[in-house]
């Protein structure tokens, strides 16, 4: 994992239309077990990684007498690789998602597993938290997960249009989905096929 600066010359208070381009300046980086395929960040000092040897890691942020630096925290191992990883403040709650469409629901202090739930789908590639207790998570298709229950339910199912332009046979993979938020019933996903869906 790598920490860069990308404006250190830069008062935050100024006009983002006035920015000039960054600056970027590594600060420092950490060994990370197996790839770090997702991110989410936790208050204003902790990081959260999928890892492709499976598993969810945690990161702290220390400052530094020179340079901030990035500590190991917990390690949460998984059966399979883990491909995305999302911060519900909140609940102080991660969701992690698997290789194998397992969804791990994780205590953000500890890496305890709180919660694991299978998707029946081949693969999750991504997962989004829609508000404290609805989790969004992307496959072949965009689930709602009520997360309020001791094991997390699948509420909705929403897959991408048959008549869309997406070429595949069986349908694009979704490997990322986001909600507006001052219109959480506004979802949109994005596919392996190049195209984005909005429900």
């Amino acid at each position: 994992l790598y920490l860069a600066d990308l404006n250190p010359d830069q008062d935050m208070d100024d006009d983002p239309s006035e920015l000039p381009p960054p600056n970027p300046r590594l600060l420092t980086w950490v060994h990370h077990e197996g790839d770090a395929l997702g991110l989410a960040v936790g208050g204003a000092s902790e990081l959260y990684t999928a890892s492709g040897a499976g598993g969810v890691y945690c990161f702290r942020l220390a400052h530094g007498s020179e340079a901030p630096e990035l500590h190991a925290g917990w390690a949460a191992p998984l059966h399979a690789p883990t491909l995305g990883v999302a911060h519900n403040e909140p609940s102080h709650k991660l969701a992690a998602v698997s290789e194998e469409g397992t969804l791990h629901l994780l205590d953000a202090a500890t890496g305890k597993q709180l919660a694991e739930a299978n998707a029946r789908d081949s693969c999750l590639f991504g997962a989004h938290w829609r508000s404290p207790n609805v989790l969004t998570t992307v496959g072949s298709a965009v689930l709602l997960w009520d997360c309020r229950a001791a094991t997390p339910k699948a509420v909705a199912r929403f897959e991408p249009a048959a008549d869309c332009s997406s070429p595949q046979q069986l349908g694009p993979q979704l490997h990322c989905a986001a909600t507006e938020p001052l219109r959480k019933e506004l979802l949109a996903a994005g596919s392996s096929s190049g195209d984005v869906f909005f429900w």
